[in-house]
């Protein structure tokens, strides 16, 4: 066993697999301990910086978003800190992840198969973790100002046109693409931008040990030397046909399999706020007076571009800043007291850094350099360049930005009408063929739909549509059905229910499983006898009949990635390599899929050096980094969560998914 010790005061050992890691017990502070002092003192460890490569990890493209402005009249389901996750947020964000998986599995993922791998769980999981690190970031004081984010969007490749330039239109398609808002993407922006400005300051320092790699290089470059015997089912003689009566009883034990599913004539409704976006039309007076009364959504405050050096003391703080006064650049003299390189926070407003740190920076001249500044996290050296003023866009080059945003308004403002007046509609009788033509909305008829979908349906509402039409009974009709992004009907005109074929329809079919069912077990018992003359020393050729549907290859330098020596061969069935790697050499084992039974003899066991291989180990050394890195970030986050507190509001999560 491998024994690592991160620090050499480590109280807390933590087992991961090989490892012993242990964690200072200054992380783990005792009650009314400033969890930031314990942080600055361990700023040179590998601890440190691996918990603020957490933060780093974690401001990715799926940010908490939207978490931080908390929406109105929607109850929290989560709270961590000072945040608080609702249950809005957390839907949005389940739904983005049914999306993805979808993609994965096909249309047939429901919130059945998301209950059953744990969906709710790694969600409320991972946003947990993000409030928590954002917490953290908020102690730290790191911010980044509307400037810096400006510039990150209009560079982003998917938000330019086909000239290389930022296109409004193409940013407000990619959002929408994406279930996002304008100020979603710039939350998810800050947090790349922070992690972007400090991945290399931050992620210095995280070792990976030689011999674990070397450990590792030794199981997955193993290779195996071994005898296959296949045996199709196929070809394996049954000499008797099953009687009438044999049949009839397997008919019997199996009648699952002739079974014809249920299906059911649907009517549905559907209707979004884009169907009504077309019939809205936004005046320039509109257009005017929502740019006068939103002024702020078109301004640039004013800014300066800031740097800044965090210390633990003052009388560092003021050891650079004489440094500074006599002649060194700030980078210069935070490096050489050992500091590290200064943070640049970039282009920032001056209301997005705490009131009395802002007002030292916007009192310092051009590229001036401040006095040492105390904060909660330590001491700060500030240097700061020139104003750069306030600037406000002209109407007429966001009018058309404004009436896309009007329209959009409107049209979910009228989506919430129509739907009361067809809810008033459904109730008063009438049919949905006259509701479609009364308010313009779309009417899909899709006749014998199973339980597993139909192409007919429209594809972001299938899954919705068919639990509710599958809860129905035959002429029932649903209430307005809302879900995400639009609302439905849906009408039970018919159940066609399941049905189990007869017999004589189906004898033929019923006689073909019969005997493929026989032939699978003529060919488990020769497999197991093959496997007994094996194992007792008699050679491969000399025990197969080719007559009866077998074959022997011999397979050279097999790895754990079912591939050979030479790597062009097709790999072999991942049931078939796993157990070659249990087997001793000389010993056999039997395994079957739907089409053949496999006997396998082991017949030599080479192991790997890693001595003559050290690009792939190295490679290997990088991915055990990655995987040590992802644990200690959950050892550290669960660190971060209960210091800071977490809420689950169980009956909000509970009615997530239907």
């Amino acid at each position: 066993m491998l024994n690592i010790t991160l620090d050499p005061g480590c109280r807390l050992p933590v087992r991961h697999g090989m490892l012993i890691i242990c964690f200072p017990m200054s992380l783990w502070t005792e009650p009314g301990t400033n969890m930031l002092d314990a942080l600055r003192k361990s700023t040179g460890s590998l601890v440190a910086k691996i918990l603020f490569a957490v933060l780093i990890l974690s401001f990715g493209i799926w940010g908490i978003g939207d978490v931080v402005n908390s929406r109105a009249n929607n109850k929290p389901a989560i709270t961590v800190g000072a945040i608080d996750i609702s249950g809005l947020m957390l839907k949005d964000q389940l739904a983005r992840q049914m999306d993805r998986l979808r993609q994965i599995f096909g249309p047939g993922f429901d919130a059945d198969s998301a209950r059953q791998i744990g969906l709710i769980e790694s969600t409320v999981s991972s946003l947990s973790a993000s409030a928590a690190q954002e917490m953290l970031a908020r102690d730290l004081g790191i911010v980044v100002s509307d400037t810096a984010l400006r510039e990150v969007t209009i560079q982003q490749p998917a938000f330019q046109n086909a000239e290389g330039t930022f296109d409004r239109t193409r940013f407000n398609q990619v959002l929408a693409a994406n279930n996002l808002t304008e100020q979603g993407w710039l939350d998810i922006a800050r947090k790349d931008l922070v992690r972007a400005r400090l991945e290399d300051a931050l992620t210095s320092g995280i070792v990976t040990p030689l011999k674990m790699a070397e450990v590792l290089y030794r199981i997955r470059e193993e290779r195996r030397d071994a005898h296959v015997l296949q045996i199709s089912t196929a070809a394996q003689d049954v000499a008797a046909r099953p009687d009438d009566g044999t049949l009839h009883a397997f008919y019997e034990e199996n009648k699952s399999v002739f079974a014809v599913p249920e299906t059911r004539d649907l009517s549905v409704l559907v209707m979004n706020p884009t169907m009504l976006e077309s019939r809205i039309t936004i005046s320039d007076e509109d257009v005017a007076n929502y740019y006068s009364t939103n002024q702020d959504l078109f301004t640039t405050p004013e800014s300066r571009p800031v740097t800044q050096v965090i210390v633990e003391t003052e009388d560092t703080a003021n050891h650079i800043l004489g440094q500074v006064k006599a002649g060194s650049s700030l980078a210069d003299a935070a490096i050489k007291t050992g500091s590290g390189k200064p943070l640049d926070m970039g282009l920032i407003t001056k209301n997005s850094l705490p009131e009395d740190i802002a007002a030292v920076v916007w009192s310092l001249p051009g590229n001036g350099v401040s006095q040492p500044v105390q904060s909660a996290v330590g001491w700060h050296v500030f240097s700061a360049g020139p104003l750069v003023p306030a600037q406000t866009k002209r109407l007429e080059t966001v009018s058309e930005e404004i009436k896309a945003q009007l329209k959009r308004e409107k049209a979910a403002e009228a989506f919430y009408d129509i739907a009361q007046r067809i809810e008033d509609s459904l109730a008063s009788g009438k049919d949905h063929r006259e509701i479609a033509d009364t308010f313009g909305i779309k009417l899909v008829a899709a006749d014998s739909i199973a339980a597993d979908g139909s192409s007919l349906l429209p594809a972001d509402l299938e899954e919705d549509v068919l639990k509710e039409a599958f809860a129905l009974a035959q002429g029932e009709e649903s209430r307005l059905i809302h879900v995400d992004g639009g609302a439905f009907v849906v009408k039970v005109n018919a159940v066609h229910a399941q049905t189990i074929q007869p017999f004589q329809d189906v004898r033929e079919k019923v006689e073909a499983l019969w005997k493929k069912n026989a032939q699978k077990t003529a060919a488990a018992a020769m497999a197991e006898q093959l496997a007994a003359e094996l194992t007792s020393g008699k050679v491969p050729n000399d025990i197969i009949n080719k007559a009866r549907g077998i074959t022997v290859s011999k397979i050279s330098g097999i790895g754990r990635d079912g591939r050979q020596v030479n790597k062009t061969d097709t790999p072999m069935p991942p049931q078939i390599v796993q157990a070659l790697f249990t087997l001793p050499t000389g010993k056999t084992s039997v395994v079957k899929d739907d089409q053949n039974v496999y006997v396998l003899r082991m017949d030599m066991i080479k192991p790997a050096d890693p001595s003559k291989d050290s690009h792939e180990v190295t490679t290997m050394r990088n991915n055990v980094h990655s995987a040590l890195v992802n644990d200690v970030t959950r050892i550290i986050t669960d660190t971060l969560l209960d210091r800071y507190g977490m809420h689950v509001n169980q009956d909000v999560i509970n009615n997530l998914l239907p």
